[in-house]
């Protein structure tokens, strides 16, 4: 299945409603910059699904992503629970989202 942009506007917006979509969609599109990141809308698309409108798991999920995309779409399609963050983790995340202008 070939996935779009658009799929990926409406479910950051449908994900995250107290977010101004294009903060959203800029943490999102730091995956997919660099050569080696494939399939950039299946995985952001997994990357929303497995952050369930939370800050910081959408962070922690485009670094992981970045790390290894496999990773994150695995944990999407996977019934197990993807990995949670850990405390330390969590409050940089919050800082960058704070500096970022989010919520």
């Amino acid at each position: 299945m070939t996935h779009s942009r658009a799929d990926v506007v409406e479910l950051a917006k449908a994900e995250f409603p107290g977010l101004e979509p294009a903060v959203v969609l800029s943490i999102l599109d730091e995956y997919g910059k660099e050569a080696h990141e494939g399939e950039r809308e299946r995985v952001q698309l997994a990357i929303l699904k497995l952050s369930s409108g939370d800050e910081g798991k959408l962070l922690h999920n485009v670094v992981a992503a970045k790390e290894d995309y496999r990773d994150v779409l695995m944990w999407s399609e996977d019934p197990e629970p993807a990995p949670e963050l850990a405390a330390a983790e969590l409050g940089v995340i919050k800082r960058i989202l704070r500096a970022l202008g989010a919520k």
